[in-house]
């Protein structure tokens, strides 16, 4: 039977899903991907959005990319997904006893919970019996819903109003039924049709009261409306009847008959629910449509309207940000115009409208029509918003996501946080700038609005998963924080793509170099005892270009900057690997290709000049020049823009607060290039109009003393400040010292000098070598072996190396322990023929070493005994 409906299903899927749009705009987007099941499985198919940001519905959790992560069971009766992560639903299995009697079997059926990882916490059994002859299984059917619960728990919610609470372990914590009292004190039983987690902790119940003809004029639907506001023990706070719901207007409600959906209302301020109900109309006979309504805190009536073109079909809604960034609802139901039917969309504007009587008022600005099949009947049986702001709605032949209006949505990012202190920031990228509030169980804040906190002591002493959530606009996202992961080191990862680069013969890489090393981060915090030590490495660059290398330990970005002239013409496949030394056996590996063309490029190249910037109110503007004239996108961490193709946008106010280097990213037509703007400095001592852009010039230096002068021209006549690693930090004092060491070592690598004035920084490169006529011409390219020869092993205190067959190549070299720890990394822009190296292994303990060493094309190592 299973390979007969899967069958059916892989069939269905060959239609492509149908939508037919309503003319005008604002519109609803179109299908970004379609999952047809089984339909006999998904006659009550719902749709839960975890923390996660994925999916899940029709009996399987989906990716925001439409890719199959997890078999779920059960998925005809609905779903719950808790707020650690968890998935809730039914499990049923059934054993046939052959060896006892050929007709008896063995029934078992209940709810378990799972972990994010599939993994069963527990499984709580409802009933057990023999068969034939024993009692009949109760029926799945009289749930209405399963909803999990702030508090990691979950309610389950009986049609009849039976709703029982559990805790995170699956424990009873209460049972009550809610029931609608008359005027005369007596208690009737509803029909519940929905539930809602409301934001003070309590819940929301809807449905309707049967058995009352509440409109003589239209008696086919003997049944009113229903509401009722309840606390997080279950207590009812208010319930009421939706009935006489306006004064005489022509096409407002007058009554309900079913409320069949809620969400929170888009003002912030109560709730909107969906149904079914009448119009007060010139006609005697007024027919039943789709009809929304606002309530406030209190469950008093704000607004309403029936859509009088609207069927009166089982309705779901959702609040929604559209491109424009305005609110919406979404209103879902099924249309019945076509004989298989199809799924409805309505887009209902929030706005505040003139009067009750103005037609605008929760007034279709979009509609549309979905069709999945033309084998089975489309039925719609949820709707909901995803992690990415789209609109997701479910049916009886499958799942549907539509594509997100929003051009740079709101992302929660991992936190910032100490293990030591418990002391955490919250950290987002997108949103459209206005103020955001921020859920955190477990964590204390100074109000809604602050993004920085203390996990509590006892969370940090059993720590748990915290789901973060952070809402703007009605729009929320969600990053699920693994507290006890967060404290163990964890292995490097790429931030983003490697853009590939376009270059030219004899021209240098514009800005400040290619800051490679941005792409990759340390994901570790500061745990007690743990330091970042780099191991990288860049193989297959162009000639001429090279990296300049820097190791300080903590940092959880490398640094690493491309620079250099290209030389040669061709396309190079550059292979980037780059390790921690926590995790040397899980490096990171990254390619992109550097394209050099073989002479200038016609015009001026791309470049990217210092923004303009507005200090007090973070808007931003970045500035190029060059190009072909094509469109041009940028990228920039904690600037929020309208696109990726907008040149202007606002510093978010958590990086304001907390200042740090910016990098922007401009790309066109596949040429990328990079600017750091340190907005801090910028503000502490903003620009005056430059004459001529500041440029550093060929330092003045005494070879036989050491003495060294920056030397800088043009400029805006402010402060200067100056940096040469291996020479000095930033100091605007332009007079320094060369050590002694770098003066008359062999080896010594060219430096690169910074100049940074106004938030410009300015960079040149100095070959001491070259300076004092120590620079030995390069030889020819050595085709030989790469090989380490240790010089003494074992060894004490002191490694030294005799290296062969890399001349004339870059070379870097490591030196750890062989459980990986860093104790010195170097990087040798061109080795010679054989070249001794020598290591100090003071920190080092006793035990087997491990020195390598990379060029672009070998790799070689060799086992160190320290006594």
């Amino acid at each position: 039977m299973d390979t007969f409906y899967k069958h059916i299903a892989q069939w269905v899927s060959l239609f492509l899903l149908t939508a037919t749009a309503a003319v005008g705009q604002p519109s609803i987007p179109d299908v970004q991907w379609s999952k047809t099941t089984s339909w006999y499985f998904v006659s009550n198919n719902r749709i839960e959005i975890p923390t996660d940001g994925t999916i899940y519905g029709g009996g399987y959790k989906f990716s925001l990319t439409g890719d199959t992560l997890q078999y779920l069971n059960a998925p005809n009766y609905p779903p719950g997904v808790t707020a650690d992560g968890g998935t809730l639903g039914f499990f049923y299995s059934q054993t046939f006893l052959p060896a006892l009697d050929p007709r008896r079997f063995y029934v078992s059926w209940g709810i378990q919970k799972k972990d994010a990882a599939g993994n069963i916490v527990f499984r709580q059994v409802w009933y057990e019996s023999y068969g034939p002859g024993g009692p009949t299984s109760p029926s799945f059917q009289s749930i209405s819903r399963i909803l999990g619960t702030p508090d990691n728990g979950y309610v389950i919610l009986n049609y009849d109003g039976l709703l029982t609470k559990y805790g995170p372990s699956g424990d009873q914590l209460w049972a009550k039924t809610i029931a609608h009292t008359n005027a005369m004190g007596d208690a009737q039983t509803i029909q519940a049709q929905t539930i809602i987690n409301t934001p003070d902790g309590g819940l929301l119940l809807a449905g309707y009261l049967p058995g009352i003809i509440e409109d003589p004029l239209n008696q086919s639907n003997p049944s009113t409306g229903w509401v009722a506001k309840l606390d997080g023990q279950g207590n009812v706070q208010w319930e009421k009847l939706l009935e006489s719901l306006s004064p005489l207007t022509q096409n407002r409600i007058r009554s309900t008959y079913t409320i069949t959906d809620a969400c929170l209302a888009a003002d912030g301020n109560g709730y909107a629910l969906v149904g079914a109900g009448y119009a007060f109309s010139s006609l005697v006979q007024a027919p039943a449509r789709a009809i929304l309504l606002e309530l406030d805190s209190s469950g008093k009536l704000k607004r309403g309207t029936p859509y009088s073109a609207i069927e009166p079909t089982s309705a779901y809604v959702a609040l929604y940000t559209g491109g424009d960034d305005k609110k919406y609802y979404i209103l879902g139901n099924t249309s019945t115009a076509n004989p298989d039917n199809d799924y409805q969309l309505l887009k209902i504007s929030t706005e505040p409208a003139v009067s009750d009587n103005d037609p605008a008022l929760l007034g279709i600005v979009a509609q549309r029509t979905f069709r999945l099949s033309d084998v089975f009947p489309n039925k719609l049986t949820d709707l909901a918003i995803a992690g990415d702001g789209s609109i997701v709605f479910s049916g009886m032949t499958g799942l549907v996501k539509l594509k997100t209006e929003l051009t740079n949505p709101l992302t929660v990012l991992p936190p910032t946080y100490d293990c030591q202190t418990g002391a955490i920031t919250f950290n987002t990228s997108g949103g459209d700038g206005s103020p955001i509030t921020y859920s955190a169980p477990g964590i204390t804040r100074a109000s809604l609005n602050s993004n920085s906190g203390i996990v509590e002591l006892q969370l940090r002493n059993d720590p748990k998963i915290i789901p973060i959530t952070a809402t703007q606009n009605g729009n929320s996202a969600t990053y699920n924080f693994e507290l006890k992961t967060a404290c163990s080191p964890q292995p490097p990862r790429l931030t983003k793509p490697i853009p590939d680069q376009f270059l030219s013969t004899g021209q240098a890489i514009p800005g400040s170099g290619f800051p490679i090393g941005l792409y990759f981060v340390d994901p570790s915090p500061a745990i007690p005892g743990y330091y970042t030590n780099w191991y990288f490495s860049i193989q297959g660059m162009p000639p001429g270009l090279y990296v300049f290398a820097k190791d300080e330990v903590g940092a959880r970005n490398p640094i690493r900057v491309i620079f250099g002239t290209p030389t040669t013409a061709g396309v190079y496949l550059v292979t980037v690997r780059a390790a921690t030394s926590a995790f040397p056996d899980k490096p990171v590996i990254a390619t992109f290709t550097i394209t050099v063309s073989d002479g200038p490029n016609p015009g001026s190249p791309l470049a990217l000049l210092p923004p303009t910037y507005d200090c007090q109110t973070g808007a931003i503007t970045f500035n190029t020049s060059g190009g072909d004239g094509s469109p041009i996108t940028y990228w920039a961490p904690g600037i929020t823009r309208a696109s990726p193709n907008s040149n202007t946008g606002i510093i978010e106010q958590e990086l304001r607060n907390d200042p740090k280097p910016i990098p922007i990213q401009a790309t066109q037509n596949g040429q990328t290039v990079t600017y750091v703007f340190d907005f801090k400095a910028y503000c502490a001592n903003p620009p005056q109009p430059p004459t001529t852009a500041l440029t550093l010039l060929a330092p003045t230096y005494a070879c036989s003393t050491g003495a060294f002068h920056f030397n800088t021209s043009g400029g805006d006549g402010s402060t200067i400040e100056y940096m040469a690693a291996g020479i000095t930090g930033w100091t605007t004092n332009p007079d320094q010292f060369v050590d002694k060491e770098s003066r008359t070592a062999s080896d010594v690598q060219p430096f690169v000098l910074m100049a940074r004035q106004s938030g410009v920084t300015t960079t040149y490169v100095w070959n001491l070598k070259t300076a004092c006529g120590r620079a030995r011409l390069a030889a020819a390219e050595y085709s030989g072996n790469l090989t380490l020869t240790p010089l003494g092993n074992p060894v004490q205190n002191q490694l030294r190396v005799l290296i062969s067959g890399a001349e004339g190549q870059p070379l870097q070299l490591w030196l750890t322990t062989l459980q990986g720890r860093m104790l010195e990394v170097r990087q040798i822009d061109q080795a010679q023929s054989e070249n001794v190296q020598q290591f100090e292994l003071d920190r080092a303990d006793s035990g087997i070493l491990l020195l390598r060493a990379n060029t672009p094309t070998q790799t070689q190592s060799v086992k160190i005994i320290k006594q």
